[in-house]
Parts: C-alpha cells; structure tokens; sequence
C-alpha cells in the first residue's frame, strides 16, 4: 500500500515559521558612554576645533604696601584639538526575489541589524581612539608569573592616585548607603571599561562591591558591575584586548580609566546618521535588488591624555 510519509512530503510543508526572532549577540556599546558628544555645523568644515585655556600661575609674594611697582602681567595661552571627521557607511543589497518569496521580512531585519551595526561600529571607533592614550600602565602586583599581571586592587589604586593628581574630574557621583543587607555607599568614580572575560578576576579583588550590593542602583549603567574605590567597572565582549602581547605570549586586556571630557565624538549636522532605502528601480535595467544603508560623518578624538590611563593586564 502506497503510504505518504515524511520521505515524500516535501520540507517547506514540513515546517511552520514562527512569529518570533531569535535574538542576535549584542555586546554592551561601553566606550561611547563616557564621550563628550558635539555636533558639527553644516558647512562648518572638515575639522570640530576644540580649545582649553592654560590655568595662570600661582603668585605668592605678596606686594609691599609702600610700594608702586605692579606685579608682572601673564599673558592668556591655549591649546587647540582639532577633531577629523570622516565618512563612515554600511550596505545591505537584497534581491528582489528575496523580498517576494522570504517569509522571515528581510527589509525590517535589515533595518534592524543595520541599526546594531552603526552602534557597534561607533562604539569600536571610540575604543580604537582609546586605545591610542599614551598614559599605559602595566598591572604588576599579581600572582600570576605573567607580565603583564593580572589586575589586583594596588594596581586600581595607583591609576586612580594618577588621575586625582592630574585634577581629572569623576563622571560618576557618589552612592550613599541605605538600609539594605548587605549594600554599601559608593565613592563618586571614574569610568573603567574593560572586557568582559576579567569579571571573574574583578570579584576577587580586594574591596570589590558588586552593583547589587550598591545602596541605590537607579541611574546605574546597565553594563556596570561593580565597583573598586574611585573606578565603576563596566564590562563588554566587545571590550579591548591584545593576542598574544604578554610576556608568556597570553592574551593582553586593556581597561580605560577615564575622567570627564577625556574623549570626544564629534557627528556633522546634515549627515549626522541617515538610514538610506532605494528600492528596485533604482538598481540596473530591470531593477533586480534594492538596497538599505546607513551612512555617517563623524570624528573620534582624546580630549585630555592626562584624563585618561590604559591599564594592561592579564587573567590569573
């Protein structure tokens, strides 16, 4: 007897697509959180000028009283910082076959995968800035044979005595205590972005508070996940790191700590960021795929090396 089974049934009516998208890996975009963010105007130019003027000296002798001599005049002196800007952009072409016959909506998709791009692609331009400060330190006082080391609570500690005697300014104010079990107040901090692979040696660093033990965790970043002395810790996969670069050929970590106005993002007024569609006909004789892109001109620079630090370090 002639049965139809699964053999003879062909797949598609074997399959019922479901409604839902699974979701993408998307990591926590931390290194545009702490970025000064201006905007160029149009017709304004291929470079955003930021200036800083020098602070005057201190004068301590004092002027006699029977005396009519005037103290020296200092004369005002700045720095300037000019910022590139630069044209970045990203394409999806699909085929018009593509758009009649997938049941899954590739347009939206497109439109939201484009829109995980362009934050991933911002927050990785920041990261490559960062990691051109020329403040490094290399992390020594750990136990694990490796230069660099991995990260200890005096290595924290020296790189926030750096960035106090540099006056950088905190991003992040202070938590006070509540009546929690087990919370307790937080120092106002400086940002510190690393990767997430040292979390585990995070937790074992002396002084280490976790955000759940925080006595308000309002305002909290989400990628934050604790706190040592003056540094708040966030953490991201998309976090900085160079293979191979220890002494015994190990992965080497970076972690920025960063004070205000220590890195900038500058965008340009009329090309800020554009979600560009062309549909079919705009592509060939017989307009077999439509494109969707997003374009953006925009510069990414240190503002202050000295309100910046990179630490290196590797994993215990």
């Amino acid at each position: 007897m002639g049965v139809t089974t699964t053999d003879q049934l062909s797949a598609p009516l074997q399959a019922t697509l479901m409604a839902r998208v699974l979701s993408n890996e998307i990591p926590d975009n931390i290194h545009t959180i702490p970025a000064l963010k201006e905007t160029l105007p149009n017709k304004g130019g291929m470079y955003a000028r930021f200036f800083r003027y020098n602070k005057l000296t201190v004068d301590t002798v004092s002027v006699p009283d029977n005396s009519v001599t005037e103290t020296t005049p200092e004369a005002l002196s700045n720095n300037f910082i000019d910022a590139q800007l630069k044209t970045y952009m990203k394409i999806v072409a699909i085929s018009r076959i593509v758009t009649l016959t997938d049941q899954t909506k590739p347009l939206n998709q497109a439109v939201h995968q484009l829109g995980l791009n362009l934050s991933e692609t911002q927050d990785t331009l920041t990261k490559k800035v960062m990691e051109s400060a020329i403040n490094v330190y290399n992390c020594v006082d750990g136990t694990n044979g490796d230069t660099p080391s991995e990260i200890t609570d005096t290595d924290i500690l020296d790189i926030i005595k750096v960035l106090m005697s540099k006056d950088a300014k905190t991003a992040f104010r202070s938590v006070r205590g509540s009546d929690r079990f087990g919370s307790a107040p937080i120092l106002d901090g400086y940002f510190a972005l690393g990767h997430t692979d040292i979390y585990k040696d995070l937790r074992g660093v002396s002084g280490f508070v976790s955000r759940h033990q925080y006595g308000v965790t309002e305002n909290v970043p989400k990628p934050e996940v604790g706190a040592v002395d003056r540094a708040r810790f966030l953490l991201s996969s998309n976090g900085s790191y160079n293979d191979g670069a220890s002494a015994n050929g190990n992965r080497v970590y970076n972690v920025f700590y960063c004070g205000v106005e220590s890195v900038g993002i500058v965008d340009q007024d009329g090309m800020s960021t554009e979600l560009i569609y062309k549909p079919p006909i705009y592509h060939g004789a017989t307009g077999m795929y439509c494109t969707l892109a997003w374009v953006t001109r925009m510069a990414h620079q240190i503002m202050n090396q000295n309100w910046i630090v990179k630490q290196r370090c590797t994993l215990s």
